[in-house]
Formats: structure tokens, sequence, C-alpha cells
């Protein structure tokens, strides 16, 4: 729920606030990384006006003790490299006493102690080998590496980034598991779905994290085979069923009350012999014609609001 009381600000690195919980929204090309850099420098000065409560931090920070996580090892190289450059640039105009960077140059107005900042900030430059900036997945396993115990997690680990290789070699093995073996008929049908398992993973890859996820309904056993042959023996009842009483269906729904603007003369001959056509055909596969919902008895009580309801019971409700 959206809090009327937030109001959006522009960002100035001299001024944001060092303490607390902050959002940050950035689109890209907009200064995310010198900003970041400026907010680091001003932790490791201790910067903040002095007068106004909670605003400046406490103390300087060490860069140990500063952690900057992003998504990519690309952005850590980048964010560790930029960071120390602009530690040095800091550095070298506050020896100077002047800066052209508007930023830098305030800084160097605010400060208490130049050579007090110039030390703090010579130390940071060399203690930039413990500097903190990891990846989120970096992070997380550094902070099990060091609370091990706490953890119940294992001394060694190894972190997997990737497991796309993981997930193939599991789509494999369910393919040979359940699939190799099949007739020729099932073997073609699952065909037309997946032409490989890199497919059924590429599938299945977006459910895989949902933790809420149900099979409706549940699926216990795996025995395609027989799933198959028993959807095909029901197909075929149908077909019969279907064609016992065909020469009937169109004086049935005809002299019922069922709407004629739905079944029309013109359409009605048609669906009936599309089915018909269908049942009379022995097949392999398990699509049903597209309009043989219109058939049911559960579509033509719904079609008919009044009058005699058309008894075709073949399908069921």
């Amino acid at each position: 729920m959206r809090d009327e009381h937030i109001k959006p600000e522009s960002l100035n690195p001299l001024t944001f606030p060092l303490y607390g919980m902050r959002l940050i929204e950035a689109s890209a090309g907009t200064g995310k990384t010198y900003t970041i850099a400026s907010l680091f420098i001003r932790l490791l000065l201790g910067h903040g006006n002095k007068s106004v409560p909670n605003v400046a931090h406490q103390v300087p920070l060490t860069v140990d003790k500063i952690l900057v996580v992003t998504f990519t090892e690309a952005a850590t190289a980048e964010l560790r490299s930029r960071i120390r450059e602009r530690i040095i640039e800091v550095r070298l105009d506050f020896m100077k006493g002047e800066s052209k960077d508007a930023f830098i140059d305030a800084l160097i107005h605010q400060s208490d102690d130049l050579a007090i900042d110039i030390r703090l900030l010579r130390f940071a430059e060399l203690q930039m080998d413990e500097v903190a900036i990891y990846t989120i997945h970096g992070f997380c396993q550094r902070m099990l590496m060091q609370n091990a115990f706490e953890s119940g997690s294992l001394f060694q680990q190894h972190l997997l980034e990737d497991d796309s290789q993981l997930l193939l070699q599991a789509t494999n093995d369910f393919w040979r598991k359940h699939f190799y073996g099949l007739s020729v008929p099932l073997t073609e049908l699952i065909f037309s779905y997946w032409q490989y398992p890199e497919r059924l993973k590429n599938e299945l890859r977006a459910w895989l994290s949902r933790q809420d996820l149900q099979f409706i309904p549940n699926i216990e056993d795996f025995d395609f085979q027989l799933k198959y042959e028993n959807s095909l023996a029901k197909i075929e009842k149908l077909k019969t069923d279907w064609l016992v009483s065909e020469a009937d269906y169109f004086d049935i729904i005809t002299h019922s009350g069922v709407n004629k603007r739905s079944y029309t003369k013109a359409n009605l001959p048609k669906w009936l012999k599309e089915i018909s056509d269908w049942a009379f055909i022995k097949s392999s596969s398990l699509d049903l014609p597209k309009n043989l919902v219109k058939f049911s008895q559960k579509t033509l009580d719904e079609k008919t609001t009044k009058g005699q309801h058309p008894d075709m019971l073949f399908l069921p409700r």
C-alpha cells in the first residue's frame, strides 16, 4: 500500500542522509556509480551536518565496515575500480585545498580538519583490498561460510551461479525414464508438444520457483502409456455412441426448444457432419473436434431457455 506521506526528492550526494533506510530510484545513465562512490567517500570521512541530529554519520568508517552489494561480477569489479579512483581523486584535491568537482570542493570547505581527512582517505586507499563489494550471491556465500555453525552449513561450499545444466540433466533423466519405450503414436503425440528435452525444460523453468504450484488433478502415476490407452479407449467409446444415433440428432435438436439462433439450419448440418466424419475414422490422436462441445448435454441445456430440452446423453454433463 502506498504511503501518501512519502514524497520523492531529488538525490543530492552531498546532503543525502547517511542513516536509516532509503530507497533510490535511478534509470540507466543517471550516475549511479558516481553517486555510490560519493556516498562511500562521505562515510569514510564521517561527513554530515553536525548541527542536525542523525544526519551526519557518527564516526568515520573504514572500507571494511562499508558493504556494497550489486548484481553481477562485472558490476562489482567496476565499483571497486571507480571507488578506488574516487578516493585518490578526493585525497589529491584535499591536499591542494580546492577542486573543480563541485562535490569535492564542497567537502573541502565543510571539512573540520583537512589533515585528518587526508589521512583517513590515504588509509582507505591502502585498505582497498579489504573493501566489501560483493554480488548478492557472493555476499550470502561469505556469510554462510563465516557463520557455518550458526547456519548449519558446510565449511566448504560450491556456489552454483547457473543451474541450467542441472535442470537439463534432470529433464533428460525424466525424458529417458518416462518417454523411452512408448508406442509410436504416443511418441508422436509427445513430439507435437516438445521435440527434445530442452524444449520441455524451457517450458517448465518459469514454474519451478513457484512454491504454491499444484497439479490439478494431482499427478502421482506417470505411466503415460496406460493413461494414453485409457484416454484413447474413452474417445473410441464416444465415437461409437455418437454413430449409434447420428441419424436422429438433427431432428432431436430441430424439434427441441434449443436456441435456433445458435443452432441454425445452416450451421447444424455442418457441425453434425464434422463430428460424424471424425467418429467414423479410427485414429491414434487424442484431439477432439472443435464443435463437439456444442452437442454435450450441458451446452444444449444452457442453450435451451424454454421448451423441451434435446436429450443427447452420449457426452458427460
